[in-house]
């Protein structure tokens, strides 16, 4: 990997942070500090994450300047599609490698782990070549 794209990823990796932070912190403040449901106060986490994700990477990362309701469709067609791949297709694969070594909460927790770093990198170079190209 070129310098250039080495220091895209790193800028991606920390906005992925910020967003994770701001999204997990505004789950728990609607679920235990407004009352809201559980399904509410996720869905609206997650968006205000998927959206703070969004402007950040467009700004800071990508530095695009386009039509912004194609580059944001694109933008969500990219998270659907690389969490299908990650979270469903992955997910099954690892499911039937499953080894009689590793305790189930174990395997769980590599699974998520190696599941999220696969949505993590397949998603920065489908925004790269795709999204915000």
């Amino acid at each position: 990997m070129k310098n250039k794209n080495l220091m895209l990823l790193i800028k991606y990796g920390i906005i992925g942070l910020i967003n994770t932070a701001v999204g997990l912190s505004t789950t728990y403040m609607l679920y235990w500090g407004v009352g809201l449901s559980h399904l509410l106060s996720t869905a609206l986490g997650n968006f205000l994450g998927l959206l703070g994700s969004f402007v950040l990477n467009k700004k800071y990362t990508f530095k695009h300047n386009g039509n912004l309701l194609i580059i944001f469709s694109r933008f969500l067609l990219v998270c659907i599609l690389t969490y299908i791949l990650s979270y469903v297709v992955l997910h099954s694969i690892l499911m039937k490698i499953k080894s009689n070594y590793i305790g189930e909460d174990y395997f769980m927790n590599l699974i998520i782990l190696v599941e999220s770093g696969f949505y993590t990198l397949l998603s920065f170079f489908f925004h790269k070549l795709f999204t915000f190209k």
